[in-house]
Formats: C-alpha cells, sequence, structure tokens
C-alpha cells in the first residue's frame, strides 16, 4: 500500500511541475482544503488575518521534517501577531497526516491535497515549497526545499509584513 502512496505522490508532483513554481507578485489562487479530522482551511480566511505562509509537504518528506522546528517557532513568535500558517499534506491518507501531527507536535493546522491539485495550481515541483502571501492575497516569496538560510529571511520579511 505504501509504494502506491509514493507512486501517487510522484505522479502529482511530477504533473506540478508543467505549472511552473508560483511567481512573487502574482494573486494567490484562493483554496478551501479538510484538516485531517474534516474541519475546513481556507486561504482568503487566513489572509484575513495577516499573512499566510502556505507549505506543501508529505509525510514521506525527509527535508519537510527539518521544518516543523521553524514552523512552530514562527507560529508561537508571529501567530499571535497575525500570521498563519498551513501545512498543506499532498496525497497523504488522513489518519498519516493527523498521526504524524499528533507525534510531532505541530502548532499550526494541517490541510488535505489528496489529489494534488492545489499544488498544481501553486505549480509545486517537490516538497518542501513554502509560498509567502501577503493580507492582501499576493505571492510575496516562494521556497523550494528547505534550508536554514530561510529562518532568516522570514524573521527579516514577516515584521514588515505585519505592520
Amino acid at each position: 500500500m505504501r509504494f502506491y502512496r509514493i507512486i501517487l505522490l510522484a505522479a502529482v508532483l511530477a504533473a506540478g511541475c508543467s505549472g511552473g513554481e508560483a511567481p512573487a507578485g502574482r494573486k494567490a489562487p484562493d483554496f478551501a482544503l479538510n484538516s485531517p479530522r474534516g474541519a475546513s482551511l481556507h486561504l482568503q480566511a487566513a489572509e484575513a488575518g495577516g499573512p499566510v505562509l502556505v507549505v506543501f509537504w508529505s509525510v514521506y518528506c525527509g527535508a519537510c521534517r527539518y521544518m516543523v522546528p521553524l514552523l512552530n517557532a514562527l507560529q508561537d513568535k508571529y501567530g499571535g501577531k497575525g500570521l498563519s500558517v498551513i501545512a498543506v499534506s499532498i496525497a497523504d491518507p488522513a489518519a498519516d497526516v493527523a498521526e504524524y501531527g499528533s507525534r510531532n507536535g505541530l502548532k499550526y493546522p494541517l490541510a488535505l491535497d489528496g489529489d494534488g491539485a492545489v499544488a498544481r495550481l501553486y505549480g509545486v515541483r517537490g516538497t518542501p515549497t513554502s509560498i509567502l502571501v501577503d493580507k492582501d492575497g499576493t505571492i510575496r516569496k516562494t521556497w523550494v526545499g528547505y534550508s536554514p538560510a530561510m529562518d532568516s529571511e522570514l524573521d527579516t520579511i514577516l515584521p514588515a509584513m505585519m505592520k
């Protein structure tokens, strides 16, 4: 069964390659996805409070695990100031996503993109891909992969976006 999930994830990501990366300055495509427990998460509603960091990931992504401390820290530091972090899982079963969130102490909402449609809208080519959207719905920056340099970039960019 796990083999088929990996094949599905590879197909979803390959399909996303044709769309290209979400460029800065472009309006972020709106989406509504469910959490593993069935709650609805809507980009437009999150934007109303301030900037949104949308992170496309998978429970099978090794590099995604390195982002958990960063995302938890961002939620702690900027969540009360308006930042929303939404982690969009691509093609993972809801039970696996919920278990991953519990096991790793995630402090931010998880959303399910079972067929990869939202990932394709954003031109996601691999996981993790992080897209920073301002409160007006404009894409400010996209990161493909993860590097610790992303931490300092976000600490530079976010305070200005919170004003």
